[in-house]
């Protein structure tokens, strides 16, 4: 009431990763509209409306292409639509009916949006176009672009800009026989709100082949080495009879497949890129698994005669955790591979079932003995873990020793070797046993810290998480899982109560099927402070630290040797009232009882609201939370600005005491971090500037 209370909303333009404008329609749709989308949880899509005559949807567009779009180009030559005889008029409208897109001439797309309405950028060219009744689906140099014509007379029309930076797996499906005449292409983002995006393609009138080079060249990356003149021109899978050779020639019993003559067979099929090579081929039934130099490629032979067939692509920078799972005894004969991808997972097909996975989580079994687990466990730690370096994919090749088989029985002696107790172990000790006795690290990864609770172990190295979960009652099935630190969004330390024996551990994933760890550290067997710099190291990597704040006149001396006796001294320091807090003080507090602070990070702004403080530093945002009738179990969470997509402040209304001030993520299980500040008691735009100063 009275407008006091205004919400102050702040996206940085490199969040947007789809957008679309729609013209306004007749004169009883009066409106232009503009949506944009994001992949965070809590923010996952804002309209607007404007009136039509005051604002040129057009305008707007050719805005967000220059804010939005990349400035590079992907190079790729315009294949010419496949010819193919005249459908019937019955036939014509089925497929109209059944929205079956047909290939038409890019060039002349292109021609018209440039000329007739101007959607595409001077220096954009698109690659494929394709055509259903009125609406037509473009892959360009820069987007996907959907145009959606609606009402009767065609005047509103949305386009839709989905850009390929949000695409994390596609697949294609070829035809199958008789009535199946469809090919089908799918798409999966990072965006909770068009998670998946599908269309049929008219048999004969796609080339679905061009389509699958081209998405391969935006998602792995260009082709160095480009197929030869055969494969160039086959179709996806080839003809029905070479796809039909290609897996009578595999047989049909599970087992590892030698890679070699796989990789000959996908390459004469045009499935390959020219620069890329199977390093890895198994199968089971009719289906097979490959690994790549670039992706995960699925194949997934469907129906009775087998001529339907679905090309799964999954690249590497796609996979966001994994994990391995040993067989158990006698009656357990399969071991297991586990992958979590940053794509949301499906909806519940009721409101009274869970959620599906989908495609944000993939599993694969594996006969047991026929399958060298821990080289799979290697080779994909290898793929993953460069991927998340942001290294160019499939330049560097998998060494040969990677792939063998470690030494007998090693997994056994590794465990025997860790004993049943809970400790901190040694980083070198463990470093060397699994370099040497079980063999799981890279030959450039070290062990940082490791921690024993029970059967389980937490090892963090220089480059993932390492969790070893000793399952049933013999203890041997087990399970590696491995989170990269850059599947990390947002981590917290919790230290033991009084009557609480055990600290913990949570780790905040972007992965939507399995967001969050929690790992018990048993008391006074680690040290929590220690691994919470750790992580901040590790997770938050070089990210600026420079401090917009001058606090030189805030930061009192260092206190004398002795002064102040850790966690306690500063838990009585906060005291119970709310308020804003000199950041100065705060700044030396958690620099030295405890050190939670980087060496070179720094704290802007803090504020208290009873036992806890909100801070905000030069890295990230830091919730301490005390919790307990004694105080003494206290949560230390940390959000790095580098994860955080947007922000915002809102001030305080008339009967409302309290603004508010949070940043969105694009973690599934946190999608937002708020928190309330008092009335009079804060400078509301000093947070602004803070928070602008990190997230844009």
């Amino acid at each position: 009431h009275g407008g006091k209370k205004v919400n102050y909303q702040s996206i940085p333009y490199s969040s947007i990763t789809c957008f679309s404008v729609q013209t306004a329609g007749s004169v009883l749709d009066a409106d232009s509209e503009l949506t944009l989308m994001t992949e965070m949880f809590g923010l996952g899509s804002v309209t607007l409306n404007f009136l039509k005559g005051k604002a040129d949807p057009y305008a707007i567009m050719k805005f967000f292409n220059n804010k939005v779009l990349c400035k590079g180009n992907v190079i790729f030559e315009q294949p010419p639509p496949p010819t193919a005889e005249q459908d019937s008029t019955m036939a014509g409208i089925l497929s109209w009916l059944d929205d079956d897109e047909q290939q038409v001439d890019a060039s002349e797309v292109e021609r018209q949006l440039k000329t007739l309405t101007p959607v595409l950028e001077p220096d954009e060219t698109v690659v494929l176009a394709f055509k259903v009744g009125r609406d037509s689906t473009l892959l360009t140099s820069k987007r996907m672009i959907l145009i959606d014509v609606k009402g009767w007379s065609g005047k509103k029309v949305c386009y839709t800009s989905v850009l390929y930076k949000s695409v994390r797996a596609f697949s294609v499906q070829t035809a199958g026989a008789w009535l199946d005449r469809d090919a089908e292409l799918t798409l999966w983002t990072n965006m909770p709100r068009m998670r998946r995006i599908e269309q049929d393609l008219r048999k004969g009138r796609a080339d679905v082949g061009a389509i699958q080079r081209f998405l391969c060249e935006i998602l792995l990356g260009v082709d160095t080495t480009p197929p030869s003149a055969e494969a160039n021109g086959a179709a996806v899978g080839g003809s029905e009879s070479s796809a039909m050779d290609a897996f009578a020639w595999v047989g049909d019993d599970a087992r590892q497949l030698d890679a070699g003559p796989v990789d000959r067979q996908f390459h004469d099929m045009g499935l390959l890129q020219g620069d890329e090579t199977v390093e890895m081929a198994f199968k089971g039934r009719r289906d097979m698994l490959l690994f790549t130099t670039k992706r995960l490629l699925s194949v997934d032979v469907k129906g009775f005669s087998g001529t339907k067939v679905q090309y799964l692509t999954v690249p590497y920078t796609s996979i966001q955790s994994f994990a391995v799972r040993s067989a158990g005894s006698m009656f357990d004969i399969t071991s297991e591979l586990m992958i979590w991808t940053g794509i949301m997972h499906d909806p519940p097909p009721d409101q009274d079932s869970p959620p599906e996975p989908g495609m944000s989580y993939l599993e694969q079994d594996f006969q047991k003995d026929k399958v060298d687990l821990m080289a799979v466990h290697r080779y994909i730690s290898m793929r993953v873990l460069a991927a998340a370096r942001n290294e160019v994919p499939g330049l560097t090749p998998v060494p040969p020793e990677l792939l063998q088989a470690g030494p007998a029985g090693g997994v056994e002696q590794f465990l025997n070797w860790l004993g049943d107790d809970s400790h901190e172990i040694s980083p070198a000790m463990v470093d060397q046993e699994l370099h040497t006795t079980n063999p799981m690290l890279m030959p450039d990864e070290h062990v940082l810290l490791a921690v024993k609770c029970g059967r389980d172990t937490t090892i963090l190295t220089t480059a993932r998480v390492l969790i070893i979960d000793v399952q049933g009652l013999t203890g041997k099935k087990i399970q590696y899982t491995s989170v990269p630190y850059t599947d990390i969004r947002s981590f917290s330390v919790r230290s033991a109560g009084s009557f609480d024996r055990d600290a913990e551990l949570s780790l905040n994933l972007r992965t939507p099927w399995k967001n969050e760890y929690n790992l018990d550290l048993r008391k006074g067997r680690a040290d929590i402070i220690a691994i919470q710099r750790l992580l901040v190291a590790c997770v938050m990597g070089d990210f600026d630290g420079s401090s917009m704040c001058p606090l030189a006149n805030a930061v009192g001396a260092p206190p004398a040797p002795g002064a102040g006796e850790g966690l306690d001294d500063f838990l009585s320091w906060l005291g119970a009232d709310a308020k804003e807090i000199n950041a100065g003080e705060v700044n030396e507090r958690l620099h030295m009882a405890p050190p939670v602070l980087q060496d070179d990070e720094t704290v802007e702004m803090a504020f208290k609201s009873g036992r806890d403080m909100w801070v905000l530093t030069t890295k990230r945002v830091l919730l301490v939370d005390v919790q307990g009738i004694t105080g003494k179990k206290v949560a230390y969470t940390s959000y790095p600005y580098k994860f955080c997509q947007a922000f915002f402040v809102e001030s305080c209304g008339t009967f409302d005491r309290d603004a508010e001030a949070g940043v969105w993520t694009d973690v599934p299980g946190v999608p937002y971090v708020k928190h309330d500040l008092r009335k009079g008691k804060v400078d509301l735009w000093g947070v602004h500037n803070v928070l602008r100063s990190k997230v844009i």
